[in-house]
């Protein structure tokens, strides 16, 4: 009767030994898929060619990746730690975008999901950028902070800009500009070719 109780235990401990086991494997599986997530993550995070950024609900930032660092021309140590809004925001426009950002907290005003902004690199040159944000929540859903990706959109509004001065000068050319498709076809005219011809624009 003793040694069947020895045996029973025996089996029980090698029982449990083998559950154990396979949970303490499941464990260190999860474990290795979450690390490889993490890191596949992480390598998508510095492949991107936009900025993204991750701040606090008191603006500091806690990650960016490398294109970011690129962009801003900041070393991610010099980044990491920092208030986001003093270190890129027009000195002019600190403030007032703290206050906003503050309010969106405390969810007195809803958050953009897309907004256009001048920012401001290490160097001190002004650049364009164009802004896609959430925002990120506990279990409470309470605002813990912003997740931001910004495209950098200098060139493109440099480009805007000189469309605009090339139309404006157009508009205001003393001589007759009449611009036509490839068959002929009248797709615009300016104000003097109205004044010498008489024709309206939607005339011709």
């Amino acid at each position: 009767m003793f040694i069947t109780i020895i045996i029973l235990q025996l089996l029980l401990l090698v029982a449990a030994f083998f559950v154990f086991a396979r949970m303490y494997k499941k464990r260190i599986d999860l474990e290795l898929k979450l690390r490889q997530d993490q890191r596949k993550t992480k390598k998508i995070f510095d492949l991107a060619d936009v900025i993204i950024v991750n701040y606090n609900s008191n603006g500091i930032i806690t990650e960016i990746n490398k294109r970011g660092c690129e962009i801003l021309g900041y070393t991610k140590k010099e980044l990491l730690g920092k208030n986001w809004f003093e270190t890129v925001q027009l000195p002019e426009n600190i403030d007032i975008i703290k206050n906003k950002y503050g309010r969106i907290i405390k969810k007195e005003i809803p958050y953009d999901e897309y907004y256009e902004q001048i920012a401001l690199t290490k160097t001190g040159e002004r650049i364009n950028l164009a802004w896609h944000s959430t925002m990120i929540y506990d279990d409470e859903n309470n605002i813990t902070g912003a997740l931001c990706s910004g495209m950098n959109i200098t060139h493109l509004k440099q480009v805007e800009d000189n469309l605009i001065t090339l139309s404006t000068a157009i508009e205001q050319s003393p001589s007759v500009v009449v611009i036509t498709d490839l068959e002929g076809n009248i797709e615009y005219v300016n104000p003097k070719f109205t004044e010498l011809t008489g024709y309206e624009k939607d005339e011709v």
